[in-house]
């Protein structure tokens, strides 16, 4: 009974303590802060926590959020937060170390909010700094193991950085990069226009995504394939719709427009229908050739309709030069080599004078008769004042000395350059008819050959037996060759006394006609990888064919489909 009246009575005091000040000060009898529902007066002890250890605090049961301890094993002050244990203060003699890797993700989206970053607790440490880039936002408060970050729609990459930090000093910084990207959908196509019923190879160039594809009126319709080959029936223009997703989940799409096409290579091949020297075939030759009707001949130019429009590729020869009286083949010059495509539209008059090799010369003095030299090759379209291709026919050659040691050089090949290569004895005649009396006639150029609009003067010069394709004669049974036709024609071969080693005359070969492209034209090649002496062709490099013509001339045309 005496008990009970005794609690009684300490239940009414701090009841009454209570109702008045709404707190209790323990160790004063002043009131308690206005804040504050328990204060703690002395002067002569302070407030002692519960001694844990970190094996006896893990074995607490749903601590209460804002629980306190002193941890004996790390001697620090700790509180009980939502995120686990967190030390308020410790016993230290230095720094804290450098806290470990940080933890989050490596890739994020542009917007993406909220997203966690964390580092393992560090022995020792009291606060952590956090330093991100000053483009995004730290959510909520600076100062724990982790902090949440959202991020701007800049793309790029982030330093993320922590110290951490005690009455000691403060660690080194612990850095994590962040990329911040959406994936670039892009992807090739081969061909670049799809060719119905033939299947079409799409190849997606974006890294570390995977792939959504959708194909209008393609078969199939859709794939998730990196690389799928698709299938069209019919022609028109199609969209192509590519999705790009990153590990993150972050999405481009791209849409492009394909024009499916139905192209069907062909090749177009022709020749000088069986016709040698200074003149032409005919129709009847080319008909034997091609059969009937394919062509149209008219003073032994070559006419020939295009049947549909699109991308040709032309390939031109120039017929090598004729043979000096005495020489093997080897002393005359070869004929240049042109490709290059074009754009032809359905109707269009291609003219073509496909060059040829000169008669042999058939003089019966071996002292006399350089070679003739090698016509041209021309691709035009009627109408038009410049050439498509011109290839150059190559330079005749010189004659053999049969009395001493000689040095009689050979014919020039066709050059690739559309001026014609002078004579070795750097004497051209560049498409006239002239020169000394013993000497080569040059070969003719296209400006000299398309007098009165009609390509005339396709003949050799001097009206001779050279090259069809404007060829030059050895100037009427001349020691030195002839030069060889071409966008300009080379130089004739010069004959001038006392001008060789040991050899009471200099006999030479003839210079080769020069070659040309038009300036509309891609995927130039040539014969020796030049054009214009340079390296490169509107743009785009030169393709060396490594080869030059040695033998008859021809035109090629290739359909080139997408």
């Amino acid at each position: 009974m005496r008990f009970t009246s005794l609690l009684m009575l300490s239940l009414c005091m701090f009841a009454g303590l209570s109702s008045k000040a709404q707190g209790v000060n323990i160790g004063s009898n002043t009131p308690p802060n206005p804040n504050a529902t328990l204060e703690v007066s002395g002067t002569n002890g302070g407030l002692l926590l519960p001694r844990l250890s970190t094996s006896q605090r893990n074995a607490l049961q749903n601590p209460p959020e804002g629980l306190q301890i002193y941890n004996t094993t790390n001697k620090c002050v700790e509180v009980w937060f939502p995120s686990g244990w967190k030390a308020t203060g410790c016993d230290c003699s230095a720094p804290p170390s450098t806290p470990g890797q940080i933890l989050g993700p490596a890739l994020v989206c542009p917007g993406d909010a909220s997203v966690q970053f964390s580092v393992p607790q560090v022995q020792g440490a009291v606060q952590y700094q956090w330093v991100i880039d000053n483009q995004d936002t730290l959510v909520g408060n600076n100062g724990g193991d982790s902090i949440s970050v959202s991020f701007s729609n800049g793309q790029g990459s982030r330093t993320i950085s922590v110290t951490a930090s005690n009455s000691c000093g403060v660690s080194s910084a612990s850095t994590f990069q962040v990329q911040v990207a959406n994936p670039l959908a892009a992807f090739t196509v081969n061909p670049s226009s799809p060719n119905i019923n033939n299947a079409a190879q799409f190849n997606a160039t974006t890294a570390n995504a995977s792939f959504a594809w959708t194909f209008q009126n393609g078969t199939p319709a859709s794939s998730v394939s990196q690389n799928p080959q698709v299938t069209w029936s019919q022609i028109g223009q199609v969209q192509v719709r590519l999705i790009a997703t990153s590990p993150a989940g972050c999405v481009d799409t791209l849409d492009s427009l394909l024009n499916v096409v139905n192209c069907q290579p062909a090749t177009f091949s022709f020749s000088n229908c069986g016709q040698n020297g200074n003149t032409g075939p005919s129709q009847s030759q080319c008909n034997s050739t091609y059969g009937t009707g394919v062509v149209s001949v008219s003073n032994g130019i070559q006419s020939w309709v295009v049947p549909t429009s699109g991308t040709y590729r032309i390939r031109a020869e120039g017929a090598r030069g004729g043979i000096p009286n005495g020489v093997s083949q080897g002393n005359r010059g070869p004929g240049a080599i042109i490709e290059a495509d074009v754009t032809l539209n359905a109707g269009d008059q291609v003219r073509m004078v496909v060059g040829q090799e000169a008669n042999q010369n058939s003089s019966g003095n071996t002292a006399n008769g350089g070679g003739r030299g090698g016509g041209g090759s021309f691709v035009w379209i009627s109408g038009q004042a410049q050439p498509l291709v011109v290839a150059g026919g190559g330079g005749g050659g010189s004659i053999t000395n049969t009395t001493g040691s000689s040095v009689f050089l050979p014919g020039k090949g066709g050059n690739t350059g559309p001026s014609g290569l002078p004579a070795y004895n750097n004497d051209p005649i560049f498409g006239t008819n002239g020169g000394d009396a013993q000497s080569g006639w040059g070969g003719k150029g296209w400006n000299s050959m398309s007098g009165s609009g009609n390509f005339n003067g396709i003949t050799g010069s001097h009206g001779s037996v050279a090259g069809f394709g404007g060829g030059g004669d050895n100037r009427d049974g001349s020691h030195a060759g002839g030069g060889g036709g071409g966008y300009s024609g080379g130089g004739g071969g010069n004959y001038s006394t006392n001008t060789g080693s040991g050899n009471t005359d200099g006999r030479n070969g003839g210079g080769g006609g020069g070659s040309y492209v038009v300036s509309t034209a891609t995927n130039v090649a040539t014969s020796n990888g030049q054009y214009n002496n340079s390296s490169s062709f509107n743009g785009s490099p030169v393709q060396n064919l490594n080869s030059y013509n040695a033998g008859q001339c021809s035109i090629t045309i290739t359909r080139v489909c997408p």
